[in-house]
């Protein structure tokens, strides 16, 4: 136990693990969305993607229980996992981001409520193939309008929380819209159980030593109704990066914070 809360003081190995830096190039890529009850927008979102990347495969895990999400998206040629009964945020992300890395080189994955504008995915998919490991679009580096004042701050108190204890300069820890490449995401064994699983998701990357970049994302109007968890979420974001904390190195955090959205 003394040995995992401080390691290069008191392990007795040392295990050194060394990759490559990634060459830029073109990636195939998935685009991934994990969807619930979203029939009021899930064929204008399917349009939207295949506007934006006409050869992405579309992946959805989906714990519809009131309509036909699954069967439109199968119908427009998505690809899509049903998680029934449902099992929460977590467990779903999990699914997701192991699956598309199976089939393509990167993901990318939003929210099918439309909070997080699909035109954003070239831009992310170029970052990635300019030699990027993972790319956040944060919503809060300043207040967006469509986000309301109570979410605000706390996602706020959450990035804060997040700085001090990785060192990463994050300013949005629970954004719904993120791309990967598939061999970061092979490389650690994402737990999903329970909420906040975008923590993990983000900051291991980073204090590991994988090239980790935020952009700035303009967060819109919400199409449908909201599945957040707000008090389970706060409890599972402490928990989540408590946990996080003796993971790789706090002090070599390779996370770069961009102010435009251009590799």
């Amino acid at each position: 136990m003394a040995a995992n809360r401080a390691p290069r003081k008191l392990a007795y190995q040392h295990v050194v693990v060394a990759r490559k830096a990634p060459k830029p190039g073109p990636l195939t890529l998935t685009v991934g969305m994990l969807t619930m009850n979203e029939e009021e927008s899930i064929a204008r979102m399917m349009d939207e993607i295949r506007r934006v990347a006409p050869d992405a495969k579309i992946l959805c895990v989906d714990s519809s229980t009131k309509d036909q999400t699954h069967v439109i998206a199968e119908r427009m040629g998505a690809r899509v996992l049903r998680q029934l009964p449902p099992r929460g945020h977590g467990p779903a992300m999990e699914l997701l981001m192991y699956e598309a890395a199976k089939e393509s080189d990167a993901l990318i994955y939003l929210d099918c409520d439309f909070t997080y504008p699909p035109d954003m995915i070239p831009t992310i998919r170029r970052i990635l193939e300019s030699g990027v490991d993972v790319v956040n679009a944060a919503r809060t580096r300043t207040r967006p309008k469509a986000m309301p004042l109570p979410n605000y701050i706390a996602n706020k108190t959450f990035a804060i929380a997040g700085q001090i204890t990785s060192g990463a300069k994050v300013a949005d820890l629970h954004s719904g819209m993120r791309g990967y490449r598939s061999s970061v995401i092979r490389a650690f064994d994402f737990d999903g159980e329970g909420d906040a699983i975008p923590i993990d998701t983000l900051l291991w990357p980073a204090k590991c030593g994988y090239r980790v970049v935020e952009i700035p994302l303009d967060y819109q109007e919400r199409v449908g109704v909201s599945k957040l968890r707000k008090f389970t979420g706060t409890v599972w974001t402490f928990i989540r990066l408590a946990k996080t904390m003796p993971v790789g190195q706090r002090e070599s955090t390779h996370y770069e914070v961009w102010d435009r959205a251009e590799p």
